[in-house]
Parts: C-alpha cells; sequence; structure tokens
C-alpha cells in the first residue's frame, strides 16, 4: 500500500512539473522520458535524441539536481553552469563546450561583471555588447539576475527577462525605498553605471520615480540618485539626490537639469577619497554631476556603503511605479 502512495505522488509531481522549453523539442513538447536518477557514474550510456533526461543528484554532478537532456543520440548534455567569479587572471585554464560560464569581475575584465562564455572546449569568448559600435548607445552590460537579492520588498515585483530586470511596486503610504542590490564591486575607487528607464504617472505627490541606490547595511544609511517624476518631474524626469535611514529618504539635492528621451544613465563613483559622486547621462559617454555626497557624513564616522543597487518608491502614486534595468556596467 505505501509503494502504491509513492507512486501516485510521483505521477502527481510528474504531472505539476514544469514542461522542458520547447527549443529543446523543435517547438513540439511530447512528454520527457526520465530514465533514472543517481550519481553520473549511473547515468546510461545510451539515449533517445531529444527524448530522454537523466536527473544527476550525487557523485560527479556539477548541479546536483539538474537535468542532462540527450541531445544527440547517446549524447548527454549538462546544464550551464557558473563555475566561477573574480578577476580574469583567475578564470579557469579549462571549460567545458556549451556548458560553463565564467563571471568576470575584477581586474584584467573587459566589462565588471560580464558573463565568459565556454564556446568549445578550453576556449572562452567575452561577451559581444549590444548598442556602440555604430549603435544608439555605448556598449550595454547584460544585468545578471543571480548577483542581485531583495534589499527591501514589500508588496514590489520583478521579473528578469533578455537580461533585463524589471521592478514594479504598487502605490505605498508614505517614504518607501524597494530595491535590489548586491555587493559593492570592491576596494575604491568604484563606481557603476546602470541604464535604466523609470515609468511612473506624474501627479503631484511626493517623491515618486526609481533609480540608483547605496547603501549601508550595518548603519542603516543610504544614498541615491532618484529620477524624480512627483511635484513637477513627470515625463522629462529630475534627477534628485536622497539620503536617509533605509527603507525611507529624504531629498538632499536637486539637479538643475533635466533628462529627455527613452534611457537614462545613471552613475555612482566611490572616489576612495571619501566621497560618493552622483552623476546622469543620455549618451552614456557625457555625464553630468547631480550631487557629491560625504560618506562620514551620511553614513555617519567608521561606515561606509556595502550595497549596491535600484530602486523604486510609489509614495502615493495612482498606479504602480516600475524600472528596467537594461544595463549594468562595473568599474573604478
Amino acid at each position: 500500500m505505501k509503494l502504491y502512495r509513492v507512486l501516485i505522488l510521483c505521477a502527481i509531481a510528474l504531472a505539476i512539473a514544469p514542461p522542458i522549453p520547447a527549443q529543446f523539442f523543435g517547438g513540439a513538447t511530447p512528454k520527457l522520458n526520465i530514465v533514472g536518477v543517481g550519481a553520473l557514474a549511473s547515468r546510461p550510456a545510451t539515449c533517445t535524441a531529444n527524448k530522454d533526461a537523466y536527473v544527476c543528484n550525487g557523485t560527479g554532478c556539477r548541479v546536483n539536481g539538474s537535468q542532462h537532456l540527450c541531445t544527440a543520440t547517446n549524447t548527454w548534455t549538462d546544464p550551464t553552469t557558473v563555475v566561477g567569479i573574480g578577476a580574469l587572471a583567475s578564470r579557469p585554464a579549462t571549460c567545458t563546450a556549451n556548458q560553463d560560464v565564467y563571471i568576470c569581475n575584477g581586474a584584467g575584465c573587459n566589462v565588471n561583471g560580464s558573463p565568459h562564455l565556454c564556446s568549445s572546449t578550453n576556449t572562452w569568448v567575452d561577451p559581444i555588447p549590444f548598442g556602440g559600435g555604430g549603435g544608439l548607445f555605448p556598449a550595454f552590460t547584460p544585468v545578471i539576475d543571480g548577483l542581485f537579492s531583495w534589499g527591501n520588498q514589500q508588496t514590489a515585483t520583478y521579473s528578469y527577462s533578455n537580461n533585463i530586470e524589471y521592478i514594479s511596486f504598487p502605490t505605498f503610504v508614505g517614504d518607501q525605498i524597494v530595491n535590489r542590490e548586491k555587493a559593492v564591486p570592491g576596494a575604491t575607487p568604484w563606481s557603476v553605471t546602470v541604464a535604466v528607464t523609470v515609468a511612473a504617472v506624474k501627479q503631484n505627490v511626493g517623491g515618486t520615480g526609481g533609480g540608483l541606490i547605496v547603501r549601508d547595511t550595518v548603519a542603516g544609511k543610504e544614498d541615491g540618485l532618484l529620477l524624480y517624476t512627483g511635484n513637477g518631474g513627470g515625463s522629462i524626469p529630475v534627477p534628485v539626490c536622497i539620503s536617509g535611514s533605509f527603507p525611507g529618504w529624504g531629498a538632499q539635492a536637486t539637479s538643475n537639469f533635466d533628462l529627455t528621451g527613452m534611457i537614462t544613465f545613471l552613475k555612482v563613483r566611490n572616489d576612495g577619497a571619501g566621497n560618493l559622486v552622483f552623476s546622469a547621462s543620455k549618451d552614456g559617454v557625457n555625464f553630468l554631476t547631480a550631487c557629491t555626497r560625504t560618506i562620514t557624513t551620511d553614513f555617519g564616522a567608521g561606515h561606509s556603503p556595502n550595497k549596491v543597487g535600484f530602486f523604486v518608491q510609489s509614495e502615493g502614486a495612482s498606479q504602480p511605479v516600475s524600472i528596467a534595468v537594461f544595463s549594468w556596467i562595473e568599474g573604478t
């Protein structure tokens, strides 16, 4: 009787499991034939192309619980695996074709945070940036979703598609920053440049908009650059420097320029001399300084920001406020 119940539960689990992507089957989505579960050495030597899958879980598996797919007769393909994150010199000399990814972030990297792909055995290929090279903007660096987590979520939602991060936040009573963030790039000086677009209804309320934020999780303080759409912002957002006790905030300096167009480049730089410099641009090359903030003043003696990310704020908005992050570049 116990075995019978187990079989029923297994059948239910298979029935509700998410389907394998259609491209694996050339556009169709037939049932996947799970031929086994276990260590890598137990994976069958033979398999049927575009049908069989083996769940690798145990000794020898690169990722426990991952599905190995039969992409050609008697040929298994492991899932793509991030093999490391660090400077260019730390990238492994060997790699498995069409599986391994190395996140280059540090000395020697053309673009910090960029994924290097193993295109053939032991051959790494740097990412080919889009934009630039005759495009509308300088090179964009795709946002790597796995590097970010919520700093404050509330009722906000996020999605990730085509290397772009999206946050949407319904109206909220009072100041409330919702954000996704990662660790700052490392030793100073460092910088982060993002390409974003912010959507918010133009109305006479305070603080609607979104932008770039840095914060210290120990001191509980933050500085940021807000593309401001409330109280006179709207379709032409005004860059406003903010600071305060996270997740609240207060406006500290409103810039004397506004930014037309769809995509805005925002940048923050820790200059290594105790300052955070916030700037904005429409072309990604020529930046206008919005403000310079003193770290000891905003964060307190002995404190410094350890997180950087992007945020939205929907105080009193009649509709959700959203941000889309198209590019994330780290440098000095």
